[in-house]
């Protein structure tokens, strides 16, 4: 029997490859990219387009496994294209998410960011609430990369609101990943707690990468409260999950944590031998995702040994790796042990610019003590509010109601704590403008409005000119005081109902509401001449300070995403175009 000339099983066969391979994509993806293929052959066959771009997605999710990310990239965008052909919504937002870790594996944060945007609107517009959640989880990990950790919290505290308000057992991510913001801060018995407590649902869930990279955790934090033992355990574990599951990205930083612990233990032989085999990996570049966490972890080893050449030689290495205006723990303690080695090596003008290096962005990440605090009263909150509700459900005579009430009471008192801290949480501490987390929040609402009452709205982004220079020439205390004063003429320039952003290092965004373009245009070219024409030498002897600024428009299907891109591409050309301008 045949259906428009095609064998019915060939039909049921490809269905039954595709239901496989995607149910393994996630947690098994070796295996699903083996399924595929041959799905990918039956669906060529029979040009079926649709199965074709689920195909291409579970193929790139299995490249990334094996960290092969110039395919991945190729196989997620055929994906992606043909997804978007079909106006396939949901399809779109697995593949963005894969292309979110495919940026975020390849350090293009600013991709990975923009990317996880999108995803989050997709996923809200078709009502994928477990979707939504798993997309806070990937944007939550961005954020923690980028050393963002009131960011990484608000993400991950929105995903685990949602699995839990829908009584979901999927927690287990989100939990692993709180985890590793206590341990950024250096709570380690709360980081192995919620390690810990991210295990079972992991395991219950069959995400065997997942648990190798938690056991992985789970060792991190015991080595921070120097239990080596429990840490060696756990990271053997790790190590085994990932070789058995052919994690190879997550192999070589593995074998540094063994060999760490090994260290610790006594063990210098066989910690050479394990760092040895970690290094052969990151070396051939194929598996050197983590290559600065290997090179730093052999780095301190030499340095606890006094082995100055080894120790300088690997941490310099790592720091290469890192990008140089990232300001997270592990950059400063980079330069910190940098600065120790080449110290004790004699090198001392090199390690007072490492220890400068170190004092800077340690005091730039201290900084930031007041919002991460902010956050884990957040985080308290959720926490507490959720045992309030379990609380709740229990209390079913009268003799508790009273205590139910008290109950209910605290809820709402927390409640109230929470928006005042959501209203600290939005603005950016140097500048007083909104930060980029509000601007998540608010510009597709903006886009919403815009387009259900069918009124126009633009964006202006807004980037200044040689702000490296001006760092470089003039001092970063400069360099700030640039940054507030511009925030000042906007403020004097814009219009009440404009929203001003600082969207991040030295750009601005303005969310320009009921505008159409020669409007935005307008108020472009005011605030341009505003900040060229100010007498900038009050903050320093011949300093200049001009703005580039795209301007876009809202047009047709945009999303938030698009609108954001489509300004992107109007500033980098006013920047080709010699800076100092605007286009439109």
């Amino acid at each position: 029997m045949t259906q428009d000339g095609v064998a019915i099983p060939d039909r049921e066969r490809l269905r039954e490859l595709i239901r496989s391979a995607s149910e393994l994509f996630e947690t098994k993806p070796i295996r699903a990219r083996a399924i595929a293929e041959e799905a990918r052959d039956i669906a060529e066959r029979l040009e079926d387009t649709g199965a074709i771009a689920t195909v291409y997605l579970v193929l790139g999710g299995s490249r990334l496994a094996d960290g092969a990310y110039e395919e991945a990239e190729s196989e997620l965008r055929r994906s992606l294209d043909i997804a978007q052909a079909l106006g396939d919504r949901r399809l779109m937002v697995k593949v963005l998410r894969q292309l979110l870790r495919c940026a975020f594996y390849t350090r293009n944060p600013d991709a990975a960011l923009l990317r996880g945007m999108q995803a989050l609107q997709l996923s809200r517009d078709v009502d994928d609430r477990a979707t939504e959640a798993l997309t806070h989880n990937d944007l939550g990990l961005v954020y923690g990369r980028l050393g963002d950790f009131e960011g990484a919290l608000e993400h991950l505290l929105a995903g685990l609101r949602i699995l839990q308000q829908d009584a979901s057992s999927s927690v287990g991510s989100l939990l692993n990943n709180i985890g590793n913001v206590y341990l950024e801060l250096g709570d380690n018995r709360e980081a192995l707690n919620f390690f810990q407590r991210a295990l079972d649902p992991l395991r219950a869930e069959g995400a065997e990468r997942a648990v190798g990279i938690a056991l992985g955790n789970v060792g991190r934090a015991n080595t921070a409260l120097g239990n080596h033992e429990e840490a060696l355990t756990a990271y053997e574990e790790s190590l085994g999950r990932h070789r058995e599951n052919r994690d190879m990205p997550y192999v070589p930083p593995a074998l540094a944590r063994l060999a760490t612990a090994l260290g610790a233990l006594g063990q210098e032989e066989e910690a050479r031998r394990v760092f040895d085999e970690a290094l052969a990996m990151v070396a051939n570049h194929q598996h050197g995702e983590f290559a600065d966490e290997v090179y730093a972890a052999e780095g301190r080893f030499h340095l606890e040994r006094n082995e100055l050449d080894g120790a300088v030689s690997r941490l310099r290495q790592a720091l290469d790796l890192i990008p140089a205006d990232e300001s997270t723990r592990r950059l400063y303690e980079l330069h910190e042990a940098l600065s120790e080695g080449l110290e004790r090596r004699g090198d001392l003008q090199e390690a007072l610019e490492h220890f400068k290096a170190y004092h800077r962005i340690s005091q730039a990440v201290g900084d930031g003590s007041t919002t991460i605090r902010i956050r884990g009263l957040m985080l308290q909150f959720d926490v507490e509010r959720t045992r309030q509700q379990e609380e709740i459900v229990r209390l079913r005579n009268l003799e508790l109601l009273r205590e139910n009430q008290n109950l209910q009471v605290r809820h709402e008192q927390l409640s109230a704590e929470n928006r005042q801290l959501h209203q600290i949480s939005i603005e950016d501490p140097l500048t007083s403008l909104y930060n980029r987390r509000y601007l998540d929040l608010q510009l597709g609402v903006e886009v919403s409005r815009a387009r259900r009452y069918n009124r126009p709205m633009c964006v202006a982004m807004c980037d200044v000119d040689h702000f490296k220079e001006i760092n470089d020439r003039h001092s970063h205390s400069v360099g700030d005081d640039v940054l507030r004063t511009i925030a000042v003429l906007f403020g004097k320039t814009a219009r009440e109902t404009d929203v001003v952003v600082r969207f991040g290092g030295e750009e601005f965004l303005l969310i320009l509401t009921d505008t159409e373009v020669a409007g935005a245009e307008s108020l472009a070219q005011r605030i341009r001449s505003v900040v060229s024409s100010h007498d900038w030498s009050e903050l320093s002897a011949h300093l200049r300070v001009t703005l580039s600024i795209g301007v876009a428009e809202l047009q047709g299907g945009m999303d938030s995403s698009a609108l954001l891109a489509a300004a992107d591409a109007r500033l980098y050309a006013a920047k080709r175009a010699g800076r100092d301008c605007v286009v439109a």
